[in-house]
């Protein structure tokens, strides 16, 4: 074979060479887009968590367990206590839970005493019969919550990935898009972080209606803060610790906080546990409400046939004062 021939045939082998590496590249590509599809079609699974006037007696959790029980369990389960938590968790809360479960496989746990009174228990049996959104559980205590969300992974089969539980509790509400920011964040490369979503809006709540709406940017308000995990498809689970205060987790937990916009509606009334003993608080930073109509609308909307919206305003918000959060 002439000179000519073998300058030919490495030529042709080498052709060859750089097309299969060409089309071995293109397969990887087409491997990775198929598998970023794969994981963008399974939703990681969200739990909320709410403790619904728990008993718990020494609880350095609450102010107004720190008590006589006896005295504590009849302020607890007061009517004047509860009648304005049952309206808001059941009649403008779970509805948006329900939404999210539909769209988003999304449970939600509702953490409540064995005693609690069938006054109180009976409508909450009822909304959980009504709403495969929610998920009772008689245990109490923040561990409490991981014995449910093993179950609930079991019993659905889900796969080993990354997951999330939200905290809540039962006199606040969350956004209608609230998961839709929360879930690009509940990824492996998040496992071990918590995620605070700051802005809010506050509302004044008396015997059923609701006024005086406001806007405050806070970090590491308890309303929607998520802490991101994963599973190993057995139901066991891993999460970073949420035993310090919500007020400092960032000192101790890679922290993702976004304040862009609205994720939360915090009632203020007087039946709330942080103002026992104390003069009420009210962390409204500003009362003017850009567009308060339409944000109520879209983020709220079981609220609006309760809500004066006369007694807000729009416009611009201006930014907190120098010192605060």
């Amino acid at each position: 074979m002439g000179e000519q021939d073998w300058q030919a045939k490495a030529q042709y082998h080498a052709a060859r060479s750089r097309e299969r590496a060409e089309r071995i590249a293109e397969l990887g590509e087409e491997l990775l887009r198929a598998r970023a599809g794969a994981a963008q079609d399974v939703v990681p699974p969200v739990y909320g968590v709410t403790r619904y006037s728990l008993f718990q007696p020494e609880s350095p959790d609450w102010r107004l367990s720190q008590v006589d029980a006896a005295e504590y369990r009849d302020r607890l389960w007061a009517p004047e206590r509860m009648a304005p938590r049952q309206q808001i968790f059941l009649e403008w809360a779970v509805p948006v839970y329900q939404r999210f479960h539909e769209r988003h496989g999304y449970r939600h746990i509702v953490q409540h005493s064995p005693d609690l009174p069938d006054r109180w228990l009976d409508p909450l049996r009822a909304a959980a019969e009504a709403n495969p959104a929610l998920v009772l559980d008689p245990v109490g205590g923040w561990k409490g919550r991981i014995g449910a969300i093993r179950d609930d992974l079991r019993a659905r089969g889900v796969p080993a990935g990354p997951l999330a539980w939200v905290r809540v509790d039962d006199d606040d509400l969350l956004a209608t898009d609230y998961l839709d920011r929360l879930l690009p964040l509940v990824t492996l490369a998040h496992d071990g972080f918590a995620v605070s979503f700051g802005r809010g809006l506050t509302a004044r709540y008396t015997d059923g209606a609701l006024a005086d709406f406001g806007v405050t940017v806070q970090a590491m308000v308890s309303m929607g803060l998520a802490f991101v995990g994963h599973h190993d498809g057995t139901g066991r689970t891993s999460f970073p610790s949420s035993a310090r205060s919500h007020a400092v987790l960032h000192r101790h937990l890679p922290t993702v906080l976004d304040s862009r916009q609205v994720s939360y509606l915090r009632l203020l009334h007087g039946q709330q546990d942080r103002d026992v003993g104390r003069a009420a608080s009210d962390p409204t930073q500003s009362r003017v409400v850009p567009d308060l109509d339409e944000t109520l609308a879209r983020l709220f909307p079981t609220v609006v046939g309760a809500s004066d919206t006369a007694s807000g305003t729009s416009g611009e918000v201006r930014p907190p004062s120098p010192g605060r959060p």
